[in-house]
């Protein structure tokens, strides 16, 4: 048994053993109310911000640096010195009605937050004038440990929180993952918010995905928020359609009605903000009512034809509930019909705007418009270039199965993939046509046609944040890219000579998880690859049966600099068998290439 094993063995059995504990924690749930009722698909009895207060929300958002994780154990810390013996008193007794967990400061000092509140001078100082003047712990014992209060949290949650302080070890499960969630971000144990992270991406569905957004924000978990954000971008039709969409704020919804990455229409768009304003007139009626009636539900209030009445809005109360939403629908990027059949009955807009926007419709922009905006949807474009150093048929067979993947529902495959294609045995494209395109593909099998200037502009392209996928051979001695690209290690790997295998092999994940990897389950690389090594810093994601790397990620070149933009190196020929026998095979060989050169556009990506 290693050394680093037996001290982890060591530490774990510490876990909730009273004996040498040093700080005890006192759980104060009087105000959560987080609900132990497991995993609802939406999330809605484990909405941990709304328990938070600001001061927590502050630390749930704090960079993690040594002075603000002071700061968060100031707030965090409950020993607030009190002097009179009334106080102790009356403090003695909630704490004896608390949840209390003994732990050691030393194993909860793996958060920067504790740290700060156990070692620091000034609030060491604070903790045992407060243990002195509060008085003795309400355990009956000689000598008593200091003691915190840490709210927000249930005893559940806490207990899996300290377990993996101590051991490394979580049970993640959808009742309790939301509070640890908030308390891995809160003091700062970077490693479980991860998992948390990962743990909720895996239940991401129509039904949660607003609200796993918006914690993902709160948060600020750019990877929860980016998986969220590419789904909803795919799924928006669904989303916009389902109950969970009501339940969002003004702001929110705005937020995802004006996101022109969405793909609904504007009459889609439209129908979903009276959907979102109806509900929300409706409920605060309800809530009105049941208000009235000294709290009574509204399933107890009486349900006559009259009451019915009342709860259906005029189109003023819903123009009122819209506000600035309404503005946020690009009217005048409607088809005549549409805006004909199902805007105009509605009866929410003015007469007056009625004719102005049906003006500027029919005339295509030839009359003035006021208020409603007038720019077409930036909708979410994948521009990417194929660029390679081979005959025609074997460039448009790559580019071809980029454009068949896209239209399966794979990883990011949201908004619209312009593919082109650019011979580099003839030239090479210069940085200016480069830089229009999120990320390149560049493979060959003849010599490019200037292999040192390639190399060079494509680590310009990458030094201003383009994205660049490497495939055989031009990873490989002979074809190879040249120029700053090889000499100062942007590939990742070292060149290797050409391989031909006796048969088609099948491929190992690294990095099961992995972006690249998403959704590929049937894939044969085939029999053409280079015998490569990878440089330090950088990390394989899927390597061939005998651990020759097939799959890397580029983190560093020269052993040190990181890089702007991102670059794979596949070591495979991307060429399909369609032309040859030898080549890649199987249903996700073009999904493969176009998970790189999505990952690589560093587009809605973490």
């Amino acid at each position: 048994m290693s050394q680093q094993q037996t001290l982890i063995q060591h530490i774990a059995s510490l876990y909730l053993n009273p004996l040498g504990a040093d700080i005890e924690i006192y759980l104060d749930t009087t105000n959560s109310h987080v609900e132990s009722s497991g995993l609802h698909s939406s999330f809605r009895n484990l909405r941990v911000s709304e328990v938070v207060d600001e001061a927590s929300q502050d630390d749930a958002k704090e960079n993690r640096c040594s002075e603000e994780s002071q700061n968060s154990a100031e707030d965090a810390s409950p020993l607030v010195a009190t002097t009179t013996t009334n106080a102790t008193a009356t403090r003695d007794t909630v704490l004896a009605n608390l949840p209390c967990f003994p732990a050691h400061k030393l194993i909860l000092a793996r958060s920067p937050v504790f740290k700060a509140m156990f070692f620091t001078s000034n609030l060491r100082e604070c903790d045992t004038k407060s243990n002195v003047e509060m008085g003795s712990s309400p355990h009956d014992s000689q000598q008593t440990p200091p003691h915190i209060v840490i709210p927000d949290i249930s005893e559940d949650a806490f207990m899996e929180f300290l377990r993996y302080l101590y051991t490394e070890q979580i049970e993640l499960t959808g009742r309790i993952v939301l509070e640890l969630l908030y308390a891995s971000s809160k003091y700062q144990i970077s490693e479980l918010e991860q998992k948390c992270s990962e743990f909720l991406e895996q239940t991401i569905d129509v039904c949660n995905v607003l609200f796993l957004h918006q914690q993902a924000r709160t948060f600020e978990n750019k990877s929860l928020e980016t998986r969220c954000m590419n789904y909803i971008c795919r799924h928006g039709e669904e989303i916009l359609k389902h109950e969970s969409f009501t339940e969002l704020t003004c702001e929110e919804a705005l937020f995802f009605l004006d996101c022109d990455y969405v793909l609904v229409s504007e009459l889609q768009r439209f129908e979903a903000a009276l959907y979102w304003a109806r509900s929300k007139w409706m409920a605060a009626q309800v809530a009105h009512a049941d208000s009235e009636n000294g709290g009574a539900t509204s399933s107890e209030q009486p349900q006559d034809g009259e009451k019915s009445a009342q709860l259906e809005p005029t189109m003023e109360q819903l123009r009122e509930q819209l506000g600035k939403i309404l503005y946020a629908i690009r009217f005048t990027r409607m088809e005549e019909y549409d805006f004909a059949k199902n805007v105009v009955p509605s009866k929410i807009l003015t007469q007056e705007e009625i004719i102005s926007l049906f003006s500027y419709i029919v005339t295509k922009g030839e009359t003035a418009i006021d208020r409603f905006s007038v720019t077409p949807r930036d909708t979410l474009i994948w521009r990417v270039l194929v660029l390679g150093g081979d005959q025609v048929n074997h460039i448009e067979d790559v580019s071809q199965h980029i454009r068949e993947a896209h239209s399966s529902d794979s990883w990011y495959h949201c908004g619209k993939l312009e593919v082109k294609y650019h011979n580099a045995r003839d030239s090479s494209p210069s940085i200016e046509v480069l830089s229009k395109f999120d990320s390149v593909l560049v493979f060959s099998n003849y010599s490019f046609h200037s292999p040192s200037l390639l190399g060079d502009r494509l680590a310009d392209y990458v030094d201003n944040g383009g994205g660049c996928v490497i495939a055989t051979f031009a990873c490989v001695k002979k074809y190879n890219i040249q120029g700053r690209f090889l000499s100062d290690g942007y590939m990742g790997v070292t060149l290797g000579e050409n391989t031909t295998l006796p048969k088609n092999q099948n491929f190992e994940r690294v990095e099961e998880k992995h972006p690249i990897l998403h959704s590929i389950k049937d894939f044969d690389p085939g029999r053409y690859r280079g015998e490569i090594d990878v440089l330090q810093g950088n990390k394989i994601v899927a390597q061939w049966y005998d651990n020759v790397p097939l799959v890397v990620e580029t983190s560093v070149r020269n052993n040190e600099v990181k890089l702007n933009g991102r670059v794979v190196t596949l070591n495979f020929f991307p060429v399909s068998n369609k032309l040859n026998a030898k080549y890649w095979s199987g249903e996700d060989g073009g999904k493969l290439l176009l998970n790189s050169l999505i990952y690589c556009s560093g587009k809605y990506i973490e």
